[in-house]
């Protein structure tokens, strides 16, 4: 059991240690929304990236296809909405750049059917615009 502690003790302090973020502070949101302060607060997102590329890095399962069982849908893609109005797929994020975003919200296909109606096999992406 003494063998042991001194494992378990290193463990510990591991596990407590922070990790160094440049001074800033870090942010994370819940698991389906990205909200501004995140990003502004984000070490690895710069002005000059997309949004694609920042949903690549804080929150990846946003671009993988979901489906549903059973449903016979050919979309692989989530739909990507901008201030509510529908805009097409994931292409429509690499032409967008995150300094004009308030906030990325991932719904799931039964919330984007829900509020969107049928053709949501794989969930939606839902972009707020900064208001200037």
């Amino acid at each position: 059991m003494l063998k042991k502690l001194p494992f378990f003790t290193l463990l510990f302090f591991a596990a407590c240690a922070g990790s160094d973020t440049g001074g800033k502070k870090q942010v994370r949101g819940t698991a389906n929304v990205i909200t501004a302060e995140e990003i502004s607060t984000s070490t690895v997102i710069t002005p000059s990236m997309t949004v694609y590329n920042a949903i690549e890095y804080l929150r990846p399962l946003f671009l993988r296809p979901r489906s549903v069982a059973g449903l016979s849908n050919d979309q692989s893609e989530p739909v990507v909405y901008i201030d509510r109005i529908k805009r097409g797929g994931l292409e429509v994020l690499q032409n967008l750049y995150i300094t004009d975003v308030e906030e990325i919200r991932y719904l799931s296909p039964s919330e984007a059917t829900f509020q969107f109606g049928t053709n949501h096999a794989t969930g939606a992406i839902l972009i707020k615009s900064r208001t200037r």
